[in-house]
């Protein structure tokens, strides 16, 4: 009886546990966001570069808008695709010259992973890192393995403003829109 009673805690903590570990609206006061915020993100100088059929912006000039979003996003998952594709779009909120998009990422298939996206979205506007050897994370010190933590807005000397995905929660995309918009006015 009690060995029943030690496994139902058990399995009922384990659940609780699991639960909160995938919760996507995060509460932006997290020890994690105060000790990223002021960071300065470093780039791997060894990601390939992958361009989808129309893109707008090469290499060199993602890196020169004066506001940024920077993610890193798993090729592989199919999730992951559609909320770059609503990254992109929420940057039509501001001027084209003024925010950009830094996309690096990996896949567990090599550089299928990256070649199925953008044959599905060849109008991706942004380049995309392939960062096959997880490097931008290992740089970086971004030991969290949740997506919506993440996504960073950086300004033009690639500090560390806001983090969290503006996409995946109403919170975080206030404070992007308020914070960018304050970004812009500024220069």
């Amino acid at each position: 009886m009690k060995i029943n009673l030690i496994i139902a805690i058990l399995f009922i903590y384990g659940i609780v546990s699991f639960r909160n570990e995938g919760n996507v609206d995060r509460n932006a006061d997290g020890e994690y966001l105060k000790e990223k915020i002021g960071d300065q993100i470093q780039f791997p100088k060894n990601a390939n570069v992958i361009y989808a059929d129309n893109f707008l912006y090469d290499s060199t000039s993602a890196f020169n808008f004066p506001v940024k979003i920077i993610t890193y996003i798993d090729f592989g998952c199919g999730y992951c695709h559609n909320e770059l594709i609503e990254l992109q779009n929420f940057l039509n909120n501001f001027k084209k010259d003024k925010v950009g998009l830094i996309v690096y990422g990996y896949t567990e298939t090599g550089l299928s992973g990256y070649y199925a996206f953008i044959s599905n979205y060849p109008d991706f506007a942004f380049p995309i890192f392939a960062d096959i050897k997880k490097e931008y994370l290992k740089i970086n010190d971004i030991g969290i393995n949740d997506r919506n933590l993440q996504t960073f807005l950086i300004d033009n000397k690639n500090v560390i403003r806001l983090v969290g995905n503006p996409i995946t929660n109403e919170k975080i995309n206030n404070l992007y829109i308020s914070e960018i918009q304050k970004m812009i006015s500024n220069q």
